[in-house]
């Protein structure tokens, strides 16, 4: 059984400034390896800004994550970074863009991914 932790109400920035995408910073970064225990995650009504950093937000092998009511601005890299983990959705989410390459990046083999009533907006 996966064991839930509720993030809500709560403001995540970027620390230190972006180095390359290699040696990052994320506003908000959350992440399962084997031999852990597993959690699933339910972030509501946050602001994530990635602003001054690679990312907004990161998962990286995440699974049962349910993000709902949340703003993500992006850095260099992304507004979010999914690396692997799925059964993964974002509801009534705003995606922004602030010179970044992309609202989105999912790679690895994630599955299961959903976008519900969400916005990108681009900076220009």
């Amino acid at each position: 059984m996966t064991n839930r932790k509720i993030i809500e109400g709560q403001d995540f920035s970027c620390s230190s400034d972006y180095q390359d995408k290699f040696i990052t910073s994320c506003a908000l970064g959350l992440s399962w390896r084997p031999g852990k225990e597993k959690i699933g995650y339910e972030i509501r009504d946050c602001l994530i800004d990635g602003s001054q950093g690679g990312e907004g937000l990161k998962l990286s092998f995440c699974y049962d994550v349910y993000v709902d009511n949340c703003t993500i601005i992006g850095g260099i890299e992304d507004c979010v970074d999914i690396v692997r983990g799925g059964d993964i959705s974002f509801h009534n989410c705003r995606f922004v863009s602030k010179n970044t390459k992309q609202h989105i990046t999912i790679k690895g083999g994630a599955k299961n991914l959903s976008f519900k009533n969400c916005n990108f907006i681009n900076n220009n």
